[in-house]
């Protein structure tokens, strides 16, 4: 879907085979669902050449739970928009949790998925060490101004700063332009990654709904740049290193 994937693995041994079958998986699944190859089955659902009841049992498995993500985000995270079906706001995060489950039957533990810099961070990056996350600058990419410490953790970021104002409130169908960036940490990578999209599209009301679901925690940067974020967040921060973060 045109996005890097990185894959770190802490444990000692080879993970080859691993690796190659965690990016096979991440490749099948690029082929059925991107909306960006007309042969994948999103691709012929949009041109017409597919209709939504012949698609594959796993499309259909994942539009419902697409489908159930938008009533729960009292509409505002939606896969049909202009017309056109794009499911890559759930997809991704849940590309990325497959890869991570290979990886798992694999005899990986410790190891952080990331897939353009929404990341799934399992077990520790050291002994006794969780894996270090930034939230990068929404305007200086080489500047960090949170971490996060990543212990059985996804992390996911919805914004304009990347893709410019790509996010559309659905009520109204105008650009979602309130937050530059918006990060949310939880136990799920699929539900971050939802969540994410939809308390971005919110505008002002995101972090309030999110303070509402329990298990997960966000943090804004507005146009002005000014940061906001939920209740519980600043307990997933790790503690600063000298000279490591800005």
């Amino acid at each position: 879907m045109g996005m890097p994937i990185t894959i770190a693995i802490a444990d000692p041994g080879g993970w080859g085979e691993g690796l190659q079958a965690a990016f096979d998986e991440l490749h099948r699944i690029d082929a059925v669902f991107s909306p960006f190859r007309p042969e994948s089955q999103i691709g012929r659902i949009n041109s017409g050449l597919l209709e939504l009841d012949q698609a594959d049992p796993e499309v259909k498995a994942v539009l419902e739970l697409c489908r159930l993500y938008q009533i729960r985000c009292q509409g505002y995270f939606s896969v049909w928009l202009g017309g056109r079906l794009d499911p890559s706001g759930l997809v991704k995060g849940w590309a990325l949790e497959r890869a991570a489950q290979i990886l798992l039957s694999a005899g990986a533990r410790n190891l952080l998925v990331d897939g353009a810099g929404d990341i799934l961070a399992l077990g520790e990056a050291e002994p006794g060490r969780p894996w270090r996350v930034g939230v990068r600058h929404p305007r200086e990419p080489a500047r960090t101004v949170r971490v996060i410490a990543a212990h059985n953790l996804a992390v996911a970021t919805s914004g304009t700063y990347e893709r410019g104002a790509h996010i559309v409130e659905p009520n109204t169908g105008l650009a979602a332009e309130h937050w530059v960036s918006l990060t949310v940490t939880g136990p799920d990578m699929v539900e971050a990654d939802v969540l994410a999209t939809a308390a971005c599209a919110m505008g002002p009301t995101g972090l309030d709904f999110l303070n509402t679901v329990p298990g997960y925690d966000g943090f804004g940067i507005d146009r002005e740049l000014r940061a906001h974020w939920t209740a519980g967040f600043e307990h997933r921060l790790a503690p600063a290193r000298s000279g490591a973060d800005v």
